[in-house]
């Protein structure tokens, strides 16, 4: 049985880091959102987790509180799942009892040739790192013949992914802190020099903890002055001075951007023709969390991914679950430091083959 605790946090990284401090890194995030706590919007994040259940069985008495830090979800106390609605409880044994199902099936039956072929892809693709409700539904879908190499699967399943042909005009880089934002945005400027055009760069936010002073520092070896602008209508000005002159638009971490911002930015991927937020994420991350960020972004809103860090990646299948599952399109891959080099645009023939290389690394490291 799984217990249920609600965490509320200005933003969503407090929230998250809240349920993972209280609840550990294999808590289970059923639902995020924004709600309004006086006059201060704040988000909640609802999570569960099996191990925190049990651990609390075997205590002597009930578990203290948190301290403030988290309040109980209605209907879910501390120490017993007596208290959960029945209709919850008997929603989250079908979940569990789906999730066994899936995992069982990994390990197919030793003298079924077809279960071995089966079971021998579903590892791979979890290996991978794609998400196992993706993969469960798409083997549903066909059934593996002569195809049913890995290869061969992984080719079709891949045939799915979203891709955008990225035109650029006004792109506004969002992401998490240390997801590669200003690096991605250096790298695809310097594609666009080499093409003869003159991108303006723009850092759009407060310089708080010097993120515009070190994109400043990293434009000179582009021969590019970047405009350090904190107001919406300055923006708003610089992007419509000139249409003809592509615009990339930095920002800072995902949690301290604000919602007010977000909005804004949002917003101008429906004013501006050819606006776009490029969600920059870290390739290896987590379908779920990559789906949640992506929800943090105000709809409808014209969105793609940047998914960055491929040098150091071995599991880039979760990132790619995550864009089919939320049909947002891939614009670029990046990988590597060095802002004149390691950019790409994917084709799925590329995507297979980064997913290839990513298990033959990840062999190598025993994993």
């Amino acid at each position: 049985m799984m217990r249920i605790k609600k965490f509320t946090g200005p933003n969503i990284a407090k929230s998250l880091a809240l349920a993972k401090q209280e609840m550990g890194e294999d808590a289970l995030i059923l639902s995020t959102m924004r709600r309004r706590k006086g006059a201060e919007v704040v988000v909640e994040i609802v999570a569960a987790n099996n191990k925190a259940l049990e651990t609390a069985r075997d205590l002597p008495g009930p578990p203290a509180r948190n301290g403030g830090s988290g309040e109980e979800a209605p209907g879910s106390p501390a120490t017993s799942p007596q208290g959960l609605d029945t209709g919850i409880v008997r929603e989250l044994e079908q979940v569990e009892s789906r999730l066994n199902a899936i995992l069982a099936k990994l390990v197919p039956a030793p003298s079924d040739d077809r279960g071995r072929r089966l079971g021998e892809l579903r590892v791979n693709l979890h290996n991978a790192g794609f998400d196992p409700g993706l993969v469960q539904r798409r083997f549903l879908k066909r059934e593996p013949g002569p195809w049913s190499s890995f290869e061969s699967y992984l080719e079709d399943l891949v045939a799915d992914v979203p891709l955008e042909i990225p035109e650029e005009r006004v792109s506004i880089f969002v992401g998490p802190s240390g997801s590669g934002k200003t690096t991605a945005l250096l790298k695809i400027a310097a594609v666009l020099k080499k093409r003869g055009m003159q991108p303006r760069v723009v850092y759009f936010g407060e310089d708080a903890n010097g993120e515009a002073r070190a994109l400043r520092s990293r434009c000179r070896k582009l021969g590019i002055r970047p405009k350090i602008i904190s107001s919406a209508k300055k923006l708003l000005e610089e992007v419509e001075r000139s249409p003809d002159s592509p615009v990339l638009i930095d920002t800072s971490g995902m949690a301290s951007v604000g919602d007010e911002r977000l909005d804004f930015l949002a917003g101008l991927t429906r004013r501006i023709d050819g606006a776009v937020i490029r969600l920059v994420i870290d390739s290896a991350m987590d379908p779920l969390n990559i789906s949640m960020i992506a929800s943090c972004v105000p709809g409808p809103a014209r969105m793609s991914l940047v998914l960055t860090k491929l040098d150091e990646a071995t599991r880039i299948g979760g990132a790619i679950s995550a864009a089919m599952k939320e049909n947002i399109p891939v614009a670029y891959l990046t990988g590597g430091r060095d802002i004149e080099s390691g950019v790409f645009v994917p084709d799925r023939e590329l995507l297979c083959d980064k997913i290839l290389e990513g298990l033959a690394v990840g062999a190598g490291r025993g994993s």
